[in-house]
């Protein structure tokens, strides 16, 4: 998550998880004191974690030029560049940067134009580029040199400054600021070309917007019609995309997060439930205050509008008129992204609950996603939910998400497999999952399948094995998975802390 500038702690620092499951911290104190853990600055953490294999975020295969400058020590071939506190963008020599699609820039050339006094409407954001960058994809139009040069640009808006969007601020709270905030979340889908050297937006059918007020449904256990998503509104919008993800049938997937930060009410007498508390759902969210003039984010009149939201959303970018799916099976909380990869045909997804004390997930679908489809189901709809636990001899086991198995059964008020996944935080907390410190994001080696995770901050620990109390550099851990049976069985791993930074960062912010 990017820290928005009007909060002024992050509320994810805090943990909103009060089981008693065993904490992450726990778990690696053991697990520091029986090795020796890789250490040393996070630069050198880097040159091991990027040098030996071509790298964990790029899925392509390492090329002579990439293999050669990792034998030399070197990462990808060019001159450092140093360390400032410049107020700049900054690339190595030979390379250049370009501002392509800022804040307000007409996703068609004949949209509206942006005004820097905020006083573009919510109708013209709606046709513009939305606030805040996020996760981002590149859909090649073409194969070859052809899609090197001309593709889709897909990324998330994932929240709003509130200084800069109204030209009066937000001191008084109008429907009409609710509805051009709305317009500037979610996702935009613009077409990008290199023409002569340079790359710019172009006209197509595919650039279009979706926003907070964009129709959409959900998929999979939880339907649309479930009593749990009944609302005074029609089901609309997706809030707070954070990362994303991209499956294997080439559609994107934005990670919804910080739901929670929208809603709230006036009214003194409503307190929030077992289920809106562990999703940290209180009286003001962030301090958006949208509460104040549209029903739709008042949790006293409108509680169900919550359980909307939380969810992974699928969005094709070469159909621009297909709704984008919520896909209810792989659970509701803070995604912070959904992190695709595919084993012997089966499509396995990865996901980390951003908040301290919450969870690491991962989705595994039923059947190989080419059968499924072939049989009219998405891979997405079909599968188990799993949770995490990490144990101190550096064994793991994913733990099934499913109604009637383990304590998620009616005798303890659990209502069917819908009811597990509104309730994803709750139903992990039972079966015993390790506490985390805000898990973000997550990446597969392309070559040995091992897998990462980044810890952002904890709040630490103490004991010799401990580098520092609390954690606020966080670290990254990996696990390699059982290979044996089919992939919805692989339920075993083995993990290790991969870095753990030693040193305070010397960067000046």
């Amino acid at each position: 998550m990017a820290n928005q500038d009007h909060v002024v702690s992050d509320p994810d620092d805090h943990s909103s998880n009060p089981s008693n499951n065993r904490p992450f911290s726990d778990v690696a104190r053991v697990r520091l004191s029986r090795r020796g853990v890789l250490r040393g600055t996070a630069a050198a953490a880097a040159v091991g974690f990027l040098g030996a294999g071509s790298g964990l975020a790029n899925a392509g295969t390492t090329t002579p030029a990439a293999a050669s400058a990792a034998r030399a020590g070197r990462l990808l071939g060019f001159k450092a560049v140093p360390t400032s506190d410049a107020d700049a963008f900054t690339v190595p020599e030979g390379y250049t940067a370009d501002v392509l699609i800022p804040w307000g820039t007409p996703v068609r050339p004949d949209g509206p134009a942006w005004r820097k006094d905020a006083s573009n409407t919510a109708a013209e954001q709606a046709e513009q580029i939305g606030m805040n960058h996020d996760g981002m994809h590149y859909f090649p139009i073409g194969n070859g040199p052809a899609g090197n040069r001309r593709g889709l640009l897909v990324l998330n808006h994932e929240y709003i400054d509130t200084d800069l969007i109204y030209p009066d601020g937000d001191d008084e709270m109008t429907q009409a600021k609710v509805d051009k905030a709305l317009e500037a979340h979610g996702l935009a889908l613009v077409q990008i070309e290199e023409i002569d050297g340079t790359w710019q937006v172009t006209d197509s059918p595919y650039n279009r917007r979706v926003t907070g007020t964009t129709p959409m449904t959900i998929s999979g256990p939880v339907t649309p019609d479930h009593p749990k998503l009944q609302s005074n509104n029609a089901f609309l919008g997706t809030l707070n995309n954070c990362s994303h993800g991209v499956t294997p049938w080439n559609t994107y997937v934005a990670a919804e997060e910080n739901f929670n930060s929208y809603f709230g009410t006036e009214d003194a007498s409503w307190k929030p439930d077992e289920v809106e508390e562990r999703y940290g759902i209180d009286n003001e969210g962030f301090g958006y205050r949208w509460h104040e003039v549209d029903e739709r984010f008042d949790v006293a009149l409108n509680g169900n509008e919550l359980n909307r939201f939380g969810w992974p959303v699928e969005v094709d970018p070469f159909d621009p008129d297909a709704t984008p799916v919520k896909r209810s099976a792989l659970g509701r909380f803070k995604h912070e992204s959904v992190t695709f990869t595919e084993i012997a045909g089966h499509v396995v997804a990865y996901s980390g609950d951003d908040q301290d004390g919450d969870y690491v997930y991962k989705y595994v679908s039923e059947k190989p996603w080419r059968a499924l489809q072939a049989q009219g189901k998405s891979p997405l709809d079909h599968g188990t939910l799993f949770v995490a636990r990490f144990d101190d001899d550096g064994s793991g086991e994913w733990l099934p998400l499913v109604f009637g198995r383990g304590p998620l059964t009616a005798e303890n008020g659990w209502e069917d497999q819908a009811d597990v996944l509104i309730r994803t935080r709750l139903a992990a907390d039972a079966l015993g999952a390790t506490k985390m410190d805000r898990p973000e994001w997550v990446a597969i080696h392309p070559k040995t399948g091992e897998v990462y995770v980044t810890l952002t901050n904890g709040t630490g620990w103490e004991g010799e094995a401990n580098p520092r109390t609390p954690n606020p550099y966080g670290h990254i851990i990996s696990w390699r998975e059982d290979h044996r049976g089919k992939p919805s069985e692989r339920t075993a791993f083995e993990w290790d802390i991969f870095s753990w930074p030693a040193t305070r960062p010397t960067t000046s912010r």
